[in-house]
């Protein structure tokens, strides 16, 4: 047990300035002070984060599959770049992998979105591939 300032003991996370008087405006938002570190305490030590699952919606997975998608689309990595609010030199990263595009999952999902909104259906059989959907009217 460590000591307050008060000089009584007292849990050192728990009481980290004196004590308010009880009843008061300023006991309860020291009580609710000692409820947030604690809940911060817990969260931490279980490593506890929201993080967007963007894996399940993924569909585009290589290389090959992003270059295809945008040469259907008659677009260049630049376009592409902008439509997904990513760098060219990202682009050019990703299409560079021959397997397995090894990048963000979230930048993924940013240029898999932008190729969708552009007209292309991605095709996750046994094999990936690209397709433009049916209704779509393509750029001159």
């Amino acid at each position: 047990m460590a000591e307050r300032h008060d000089g009584t003991p007292g849990c050192w996370l728990a009481f980290t300035t004196p004590n308010p008087r009880p009843g008061s405006v300023i006991a309860s938002f020291h009580r609710l002070i000692i409820i947030i570190k604690y809940l911060l305490l817990i969260i931490s030590f279980l490593g506890l984060r929201m993080r967007p699952c963007y894996g399940a919606l993924l569909k585009l997975t290589n290389g090959r599959q992003l270059r295809a998608a945008r040469v259907l689309l008659g677009w260049d990595q630049a376009k592409l770049a902008k439509a997904a609010r990513v760098s060219i030199g990202t682009i050019r990263r990703m299409e560079s992998f021959d397997g397995t595009i090894n990048s963000q999952t979230g930048t993924l999902y940013k240029v898999q979105v932008a190729l969708e909104r552009g007209g292309i259906e991605f095709l996750d059989d046994d094999r990936p591939g690209v397709r433009l959907r049916a209704s779509i009217k393509r750029e001159p």
